[in-house]
Formats: structure tokens, sequence, C-alpha cells
């Protein structure tokens, strides 16, 4: 990952925890300045703590070296496959475009999200990212960091993770609410350390420190000031790349910048041996960018020129100084920031303004000069070298634009506000609209959804209705034939049975003729005695002469339409066909398998179909009549005996003879 790198002087961001200030419009840390002249120690702090011309970038970049310090510091990071190359490609180019060109980056980030190329975690990440770095807008920046930190996929890249929750700690810190900043710090360090990720630790152990000093814990807050120094010192000299290196030596310098700050001279001056082994350590790295080692140095000669000054050892403020000069960092626009604060504690007013004459006109062609780090970072140190000077038209001159620019930035300020409540009002107007258009959808897609399931179901319905429907009509046109076999078999059973009948008679009457009469007699006696046997055995075994009984009563009934006389019972039939009482139930039981009454139902029936056969324009109610039944009684034996009831019964019959009254009228018409 390409690494972008900022000067490393180290007063720009340690400053004295009493006067730590932000600004949207700034990204720059104001300090108190220690000078003889009371009147002027706050206006001399503002070169002291880092006179940066690129003070905003500087800042933004110290932000994205924050986000992606956990993921470059390290040499033995694994290659990822290729959708998250991917993916980490366009996470590092929308970083870059959020400098440069923020709108495109949100623009480029909007297109992502239609096209699902991110997730959630990542969308809200980067567009934190964005508001922070391209807008200066802290709250919307942390309202989508926060977003992202309760994605359900922040915990799946812990790196990624603990680089966000960096970006959160450092938001509070700049909105100014500490507590929540500390809060955040410690849940990094806590998740740092167990993942083993040390720089991430260094950094928000750094970060904890910074937030320690604001609330007046001092001492805590150095501590972990040089906890995280100390941290990077082991890792650089671990991690073969130059940006674990580079990362220590910059936090060493707000080390040394923050105790110059609160007055602690011979500590920091003590560092500045340490830095130097830090930038020779940097030396020997792989890959280093061009100019990073001459700006390092640059840095360290500017922070030992100044320091030197203020302890009045003026000798070797002067060594430190023309080694800075001799640097090529010190031939460029940015090289004010390390110059003029030894200038100006060194006397050298005029040299100082000449420099801050330099230094504006590059402000004023490349910065925007309508914002309070402009005022803070050039024009109050004008003003300061003017009264040094004893130029008061000149010094009334830069105080009147100052005023000028502090009531024209007090309005912008006003108008922002407003306009920032305008566009909280119309988010949550927008808000509440989305919210509701969800729930209408949300409704409707319920009620779409259950009317589709009802759907399903009727149809489902339906189709088993329609199949059963089939099964049923096939079943009865089947059930139409084996009716109509079935008629057929008995009508073909009773002429068999009326033959058999005939014959025994015929047989039986010649047996008589040949016999005596007391044979007759033997003969006529021998049932008596057999059903005196038959009483007094327990069980009823029939013979084939019960069968002969059984086939004589059943044709006198059929024959004789029996079942058709009201006045017909069973009794009459016992003495005319001489059957025993005792036997008549269990002959039909054995030989019909049912019983008399449900025999006479069965002629019935079959009475009835045959009406139907004979006479198809009765109705119902005219055959049932005729068979000497009601009609609930024939359509509850025809459907129980059938499966079909007498209306379909003969409506299928009707079809199946005029559809074979058909296939005869072809055939004929073929022959």
């Amino acid at each position: 990952m390409n690494k972008q790198y900022r000067p490393a002087n180290g007063f720009l961001s340690c400053c004295r925890s009493v006067n730590i200030l932000y600004n949207p419009e700034e990204t720059v840390f104001l300090s108190e300045m220690y000078s003889c002249d009371n009147n002027l120690i706050y206006l001399c702090n503002e070169k002291i703590v880092f006179l940066l011309i690129m003070s905003k970038i500087l800042h933004i970049i110290l932000l994205i070296c924050t986000i992606v310090i956990t993921e470059g510091c390290t040499g033995n990071q694994k290659q990822a496959s290729g959708t998250e190359c991917d993916s980490t490609y366009v996470a590092v180019h929308i970083q870059n475009l959020s400098i440069v060109n923020p709108k495109e980056a949100l623009a480029l980030l909007d297109t992502a999200e239609q096209q699902g190329l991110m997730d959630d975690f990542e969308l809200n990440r980067l567009r934190a990212v964005v508001y922070h770095n391209g807008f200066s807008d802290n709250n919307k920046s942390l309202e989508y960091a926060m977003k992202a930190y309760d994605s359900p996929s922040a915990h799946e890249d812990i790196r990624k993770f603990l680089s966000l929750i960096q970006m959160i700690a450092n938001q509070y810190y700049l909105n100014g609410d500490y507590a929540r900043s500390v809060e955040f710090c410690t849940k990094g360090i806590k998740i740092a350390q167990d993942s083993v990720i040390r720089s991430a630790e260094a950094n928000l152990t750094f970060k904890l420190g910074r937030n320690l000093l604001v609330l007046n814990r001092e001492d805590e807050g150095f501590g972990h000031y040089f906890k995280a120094v100390d941290i990077l010192d082991g890792e650089s000299e671990k991690d073969n790349t130059w940006e674990t290196s580079d990362d220590y030596i910059y936090t060493l310098a707000i080390l040394i910048g923050t105790l110059r700050n609160e007055g602690y001279y011979d500590k920091a001056t003590g560092l500045l041996p340490r830095y130097e082994d830090a930038v020779r350590r940097l030396e020997t790295k792989e890959q280093i960018p061009d100019g990073l080692i001459d700006m390092r140095r640059a840095s360290g000669y500017g922070m030992a020129a100044h320091l030197y000054a203020i302890k009045g050892e003026k000798d070797k403020a002067h060594e430190e100084y023309l080694k800075l000069c001799s640097t090529e960092y010190s031939k460029t626009p940015d090289a004010g920031q390390l110059t003029i604060p030894y200038l100006f504690e060194a006397g050298d007013y005029r040299e100082a303004l000449r420099k801050l004459q330099e230094e504006k006109k590059y402000w004023q062609a490349n910065i925007d000069t309508i914002s309070y780090s402009y005022i803070r970072n050039h024009l109050e140190s004008e003003l300061a070298v003017h009264e040094k000077l004893g130029d008061i038209r000149s010094a009334n001159r830069v105080l009147h634009t100052i005023q000028t620019l502090n009531d024209s930035l007090r309005i912008r300020d006003r108008n922002e506000k407003a306009l920032e409540l305008a566009e909280i009002y119309k988010t949550n107007e927008q808000a509440a609209q989305l919210k509701e258009q969800e729930n209408t959808i949300r409704i409707r897609t319920l009620i779409f959804s259950f009317t589709a399931l009802l759907l399903v179901v009727a149809v489902g319905f339906i189709i088993r209705i329609l199949r059963d429907k089939r099964v049923i009509q096939k079943k009865n046109e089947a059930m139409v034939g084996t009716i109509n076999e079935l008629m057929t078999y008995k009508n073909e059973l009773f002429i068999r049975r009326e033959e058999n009948i005939r014959l025994r008679d015929e047989l039986r009457q010649f047996h008589e003729a040949q016999s005596q009469t007391n044979s007759g007699t033997e003969d006529m006696q021998e049932p008596d005695s057999t059903q005196e046997k038959e009483d007094s055995s327990p069980t009823l075994e029939l013979t084939e002469n019960d069968r002969v009984l059984y086939d004589r009563m059943c044709h006198e009934i059929v024959s004789r339409k029996l079942y058709l006389n009201p006045d017909f019972n069973k009794s009459g039939l016992m003495k005319e066909i001489h059957v025993p009482a005792y036997k008549f139930a269990a002959l039909f039981r054995k030989f019909g398998g049912c019983s008399f009454t449900q025999y006479l139902q069965d002629c019935r029936i079959d009475y009835a179909i045959n009406l139907m056969h004979e006479y198809p324009q009765w109705s119902m109610d005219a055959v049932a009549k005729e068979a000497q039944m009601s009609k609930t009684s024939f359509f509850r034996q025809f459907q129980k005996k059938y499966g079909m009831s007498p209306s379909n019964y003969i409506e299928k019959e009707q079809l199946t003879s005029n559809r074979q009254s058909v296939d005869s009228q072809d055939i004929n018409a073929e022959m």
C-alpha cells in the first residue's frame, strides 16, 4: 500500500492540554507559546507549534496513516484472494480521492453500493474517511463511522476494525468528547492486545495519552506517550518495511514537541539522540519514498535548533539551523514551519518576516486563505513579527485583516450551522418518509405474500379436486361397465339356476315314481332325525342339499318378484320351500354373503337398474318408487353397493351408449 507521509516536527499536534482547540476549518491544534513578552505568548506559539502551510492536508494525511497503519506496518501480511484485492484497490483509491476530489469519492461509493461491490461496513467506513478528509465534517464522519462500527460484518477483518476504532476515537477527540474518545481507545487497545497487533495498540495508546493530557492527567498522558513510542520502537526493529519506522519517528517527534510545550525542555532535548537513531534505522529499510529521509532529518534539525534556542544555547542552535538549511527540504515552501520558529526565538525578526512573506504568497496561490487555519498559522505570526519590529502600521493592517476574516468566518459558521440544522431536519424528514415507505412496502409485501399463499393453496385444492374428479369419473365409467357385466351375469345365473331347479324336480319325480311308499316314508323321516341331531348340535354345518334349498328360495324370490310385494315375508317362503327356521338366516349368510333383508334390497337395486335401462327417461323418484324403495334409501343403498350415485350411473351409461352408437355408425360407414 502506497503510504503518504507527513513532516514529523511534532509541534503541530503536541500542544499544551489546556489550549487544544479544533475548528472544522482547521486541522491543526493550537497551543501556548513561551515568550518573554506576555502579550505575544499566544501569537508566538502559533509558529512554534508547527507553522504548517499545508496544515489541513497534513492533518488529513495523519488520519489516512491512522486508517492504514494496521494494514501497512507488518511485512508478513497475507495475499488476499482476487476479489479481496479488487476491493482493497477500490478502498485505497477512494481514500486517495478523499483529499483531492471528495465528491468523486462519494460518487464512487454510491456506485459501489448500487452494484453491491462493497458491504455496509466498508461503505460506511470509507464515507467517514471522505467526510473527514474532503469536507472536514466531523459530525457526518462520526455518524458513518458509528454505522460501520455497528455493522454485523465489522469484526470480520480485525485490522480494518481497529483502524475504524482509531478513527472514531480521533473524531470524538476532535469534537471535544474526550470521555467517549477514551472509551474507544480502551476498547481498541484491548482488541489489539488480544489480536497481537502491536502497531494498532501503539497508535491507540498514543491517542489515549493525548486525551489524558487534555483532561489534565499529565503523568498518565505522558506515560501512554512513552509506551506508544516504546512499542513502535520494538516493532520497527523487527519490521523490514519503512512504514513502521516512519510511524515511530513521527510519534517520537510528537512526544518531543509535547514535552517542549509543557516546559520539559531537558527531557525533550534528551530525546533528540533517540530521534537521530530512529532516522538512521529508517535509512536501513527498503523502498523508502524519495525525499522522506531528507524531510525527517530536516524535522530533527528544526526541533533541535528551536529547543537549543529556547535553552539559550545559541551556538548549538545556530549549528542545527545550518544543518537544516543544508537539506533539500529547507528549499521547499513547507520549510517555513521549521525555520520561522527558530528565527523568531533567536530574534532575527526581519528574516522571519521575509520567510513569512514567502509563505504568504504560497498560501494565497495554493491554499484557501479564508480560514481559521490561515489566521492562526500565518496572520497572527505575521502580526507578532511586525510588533517585534515596531511596525505599528503594518501590525494594524494585519490586525484589521484578522478581524475582517474572523467576522466573515463567524457569519459563514452561522450559515453553515443553519444549513447543517436544515440538513439534519431534511434528513430526519427523509428518514421518516423512508421508514413510512418501508412500512407500507412491508405491509404490501405481507398482503401480497398472504394473497399469493392463499392463491397457491386454492390452486392446489382446485388441482386436487380436478384430479379427484377425473379419478372419480374414470372409476364411475369403469363401474358402469362392471355393473352392466354384473347384471348380465346375474341374468345368466338366473337362467341356469332355473334350469337346474327344473332338472332336479324332474329327477326327484322320477325317484318318487320308482320308490315304494314305505321307503318313501323312511326317506321322509330321515330329515326329521337329522333335524333333531342338528338341533342338538352346537354348530350348524350346511350341505349341498342346503345349497339347493338356497337356490330354490332365490329363484322363487326373483322369478315371482316377491321383493316387490309389500306383504311378502320369510315365513310364507319357509313353508312353501320347506326350509327349517333355524337354517333360514344361515343359508343367506353362507351362500349369499348377506342377510335376508339385504338380499331383498339388492334385488330391488338390480330391478331398479333394469328399469333405468328400460326406461331411461324415468326420474329417480319414479324408479325408486317402482322398486318399492324410498328415494333416500335407494340412493344410499346404490351408493353403498357401487360407490356412485344412480344419477351418475345413468349419465355415464347414456354417454357410453351414445359413444358405442357413434362407433357402430362409423364402423358401418366404413363397411
